[in-house]
């Protein structure tokens, strides 16, 4: 297959979170709050099918453009371990969409960019409302829908091009920095394992790490103590 950079955890041996093949397409998976409830015996039995790391690495592996990569997910069975995941596929021409399950029909939704930038938290995009009818408040700045609002209106008002600085600054905007209850359990600390920009152009990745929590102010946000940026590129 395609040789590929990508950033993986849990399974070291076929899974990919997010990554970038030397065709210059990109992959990006997050949880899902609007997926279906999770059935799958992860024990004792036997399961057909690919689970959401192992289904990145598919793509990266064999997909070297868009129209590749949905075909691919339409043709597999894919299956949820632990979370339900929606995913954020992108080519080096533009091109980009987003694919979910819907959770009432079970069936696959794919949002095309239209040549657009796309913004994916952990709300499902088939499902969100129009922008009129979000909440005026949120009590949790985790929101799933909050943090999609705060990156869209980043995007609007944005003159210019995307620079590596304004990606970065952009997600920085909407980093887990306090207690949330957010991913539908019991109140939860987050952080941002890791955040990473993919250049198409170049086939390479700058990546860092949070390492430990700073000063905490008055509401209980932390300042996040990060890594240096690392480099990685692909070569012939």
């Amino acid at each position: 297959g395609y040789a590929s950079l990508y950033m993986s955890c849990a399974d070291l041996l076929s899974g990919a979170w997010d990554g970038i093949n030397s065709e210059g397409l990109c992959v990006f998976g997050l949880v899902d709050l609007g997926r279906p409830k999770n059935t799958v015996v992860t024990s004792g039995t036997r399961v057909i099918g690919l689970h959401p790391p192992q289904v990145m690495r598919l793509l990266l592996d064999t997909c070297a453009n868009v129209e590749e990569a949905k075909v691919a997910m339409l043709e597999n069975r894919i299956y949820d371990v632990a979370q339900g995941i929606h995913y954020l596929v992108a080519d080096r021409h533009g091109n980009a969409f987003i694919f979910e399950v819907n959770h009432l029909d079970q069936r696959a939704y794919i949002t095309d960019n239209g040549g657009k930038p796309q913004v994916l938290t952990n709300s499902p995009v088939w499902a969100l409302p129009s922008p009129e009818k979000y909440p005026k408040e949120f009590s949790d700045e985790y929101d799933s829908l909050y943090r999609y609002q705060v990156l869209q209106n980043l995007l609007k008002g944005h003159k210019g091009k995307y620079t590596f600085s304004f990606m970065v600054k952009a997600n920085e905007k909407v980093f887990p920095r306090k207690e949330t209850h957010n991913l539908g359990g019991p109140a939860m600390t987050l952080r941002p394992v890791w955040q990473v920009v993919y250049d198409q152009t170049r086939v390479a990745m700058k990546i860092r790490f949070w390492l430990k929590d700073g000063n905490t102010d008055a509401e209980g946000r932390a300042e996040l103590v990060m890594s240096d940026w690392l480099d990685f590129s692909l070569t012939k």
